[in-house]
């Protein structure tokens, strides 16, 4: 019996776990309506690269989570990283800062169909960040550090993404906006 009742609850967790509502259903048949397949509690996790406005333009990798938590709104957690290097020069001397920064951001998004499209998700975010710089000072000459080095800060976030969902697990997004970088390119699964 208490075999049964074990095989029974695997049974049933293993039969909601993989049931999809209608519109997950019609997404991967591609035939469902616009906007897309996002849902109440959907969650929505990816990777991002960008690069533009932060760190001296230079390139970032990092997270990003959404959660779902109203039709149509979304809050998102993002979490970046980035290593770069800025010179200084003074006559034959030369000196360079090496840095290592950790980026969170914390936003909420506002999903749309403005383009009435079939598996298009359009959103814009906004919200807060703080980046976390640590630095390393080096020169030629071994004199001491001029002092200008860049510091950890908070900044405010803004971004305009459209995400195209190959079918209802996958999709591919891109981002432009400020905070971490201008333009951010990533790839999605939403579970």
């Amino acid at each position: 019996m208490r075999i049964l009742c074990l095989a029974l609850l695997a049974f049933t967790i293993s039969t909601a776990a993989n049931a999809k509502s209608a519109k997950k259903a019609a997404a991967d048949q591609i035939t469902f309506e616009p906007p897309q397949v996002l849902e109440v509690n959907d969650n929505i996790f990816g990777l991002r690269a960008g690069q533009g406005s932060a760190f001296d333009g230079n390139s970032v990798i990092g997270f990003n989570y959404e959660r779902i938590v109203h039709p149509n709104l979304g809050i998102t957690g993002q979490l970046h990283y980035a290593s770069y290097k800025s010179s200084f020069a003074a006559g034959g001397f030369t000196g360079e800062w090496e840095y290592t920064a950790w980026t969170l951001l914390i936003m909420g998004s506002l999903h749309s169909d403005i383009f009435h499209t079939k598996n298009l998700d359009a959103f814009v975010s906004g919200g807060v960040g703080h980046s976390f710089l640590t630095s390393t000072w080096k020169s030629n000459a071994g004199f001491n550090s001029p002092g200008s080095a860049d510091s950890s800060k908070t900044f405010l976030a803004a971004y305009a993404t459209v995400r195209y969902f190959l079918n209802s697990k996958w999709g591919l997004s891109g981002s432009l906006g400020t905070g971490v970088g201008t333009i951010q390119l990533g790839a999605d699964y939403l579970f």
